[in-house]
């Protein structure tokens, strides 16, 4: 998504790029507020997988309410479930196979929505195959 949002953002209807990019940073500064809030409740209650599982289906809705209006302009948490699950080696290679994920899909997934959006001519496809 973060390679992709302001091309999402100006195929929606928005032309001006200072609102391109002001639209484009509204998810940043919602992350952020979450990830702090989130952090401290899950600190201060002890309890990581609740602070993992909510916050990921929260995501996952707004991925597809993104995809269902996108001709309309409307995870501190996975590195610490590894060691609050798993102890000493295992919660290393946890968290290792955590950012490997991360990593991987940074890389690979500017192309598949490239090679989606000059087969189909949309970037939606690239979101949820149900639309």
């Amino acid at each position: 998504m973060s390679f992709w949002l302001p091309t999402l953002v100006k195929a929606s209807g928005v032309a001006d790029p200072l609102d391109i990019g002001l639209l484009s940073a509204i998810p940043y500064a919602a992350a952020a507020v979450s990830m702090l809030l989130v952090s401290q409740s899950s600190d201060a209650r002890g309890e990581r997988r609740w602070h993992l599982a909510l916050p990921g289906v929260v995501r996952a809705a707004g991925l597809c309410a993104s995809v269902a209006f996108a001709d309309s302009t409307p995870i501190s948490q996975f590195r610490v479930l590894p060691p609050a699950i798993l102890s000493g080696a295992a919660a290393v290679a946890g968290r290792a196979l955590a950012n490997s994920i991360g990593s991987v899909s940074g890389v690979v997934s500017p192309y598949v929505i490239g090679l989606i959006q000059t087969g189909t001519g949309s970037t939606v496809n690239g979101c949820s195959g149900w639309r």
